[in-house]
């Protein structure tokens, strides 16, 4: 018998959406499904699989299959794409809003369903009850699926050092959080990021490092005016003037917090994309 999880539905346009990928990875099978709808999004579901001949086997793999599912999360939101909705206040919600970005909200599984199977073996004038499950979906555009960047990337994740295991879990947790969590998130993300910058710690150096089509897009801005935003702005690390502990520091206008969203999460995405061998994604918003 299979224990099976799949995820929740991704509304995924693929471009290339003909080869689909079935592997192994520590032996479960990781396998991705993709259906084209003409009147919406297409409907993407990454599916684990693993063979399992007694409860206590169905035990010890669930907790392996979990396991890959926490990776699979905190890693898909730099293989997925980016939604099609390009619109900065679309993209990133409005002020003090959740941003919009592409996760696996939770995974469906036929873990119950195989403990009742089970349990009836075991069992056989047992009743079991059965159980209902909910989805939540959100939808993107990615030019290949995405599992051809996803299975390298979770094995490198593995011999990562903690450093950028710690920003992608801020990163990752960022860009689902609503609310003034998101400030705060990527704020912490910036503090880390430092270190692995380019040329550490020399963010003028490191700018002019950057690749230029990542350049461009910050326009008249720095990787300098990131670090001022998130050190001398209300929402981020500080509240406090401490050139003047009686009064709070100032507030990010509409144009900052969309400027501040938009290129701290671009270097982020850079950073980490560069440190798992994946060329550098750029992505326009108006």
């Amino acid at each position: 018998m299979d224990l099976v999880l799949t995820s929740n539905i991704l509304y995924l346009d693929i471009l290339n959406p003909e080869d689909i990928i079935e592997t192994k990875l520590d032996d479960i099978i990781i396998t991705e499904q993709h259906q084209r709808n003409l009147s919406f999004h297409g409907e993407y579901k990454i599916i684990l699989k693993q063979v399992v001949n007694t409860r206590e086997e169905m035990y010890e793999f669930a907790e392996k299959l979990n396991d890959l599912c926490r990776r699979i999360g905190r890693l898909l939101t730099y293989v997925i794409g980016y939604p099609l909705t390009k619109r900065t206040s679309d993209f990133y919600g409005i002020r003090k809003q959740i941003i919009l970005l592409d996760e696996i909200d939770g995974w469906d599984s036929n873990y119950k369903k195989l403990n009742r199977v089970f349990q009836k073996i075991e069992n056989p004038k047992q009743h079991i009850f059965g159980d209902i499950s909910s989805e939540m979906k959100h939808w993107s555009q990615t030019e290949n699926t995405p599992l051809h960047e996803l299975i390298p990337i979770l094995q490198k994740y593995k011999t990562l050092d903690e450093i950028f295991k710690i920003l992608i879990r801020f990163h990752s947790l960022a860009l689902c959080h609503g609310y003034d969590v998101k400030y705060l998130l990527l704020g912490k993300c910036l503090e880390i990021a430092e270190a692995l910058l380019p040329v550490p710690y020399n963010r003028k150096r490191s700018f002019q490092l950057l690749p230029v089509e990542i350049k461009n897009v910050f326009k008249k801005k720095t990787i300098s005016w990131l670090y001022e935003m998130s050190n001398t702005r209300f929402e981020t690390r500080h509240i406090i003037n401490k050139k003047s502990p009686n009064n709070l520091l100032k507030e990010m206008d509409d144009q900052e917090y969309f400027d501040f969203m938009y290129l701290s999460d671009m270097m982020l995405n850079y950073i980490i994309r560069r440190q798992f061998g994946l060329e550098p994604r750029i992505f326009k918003i108006e």
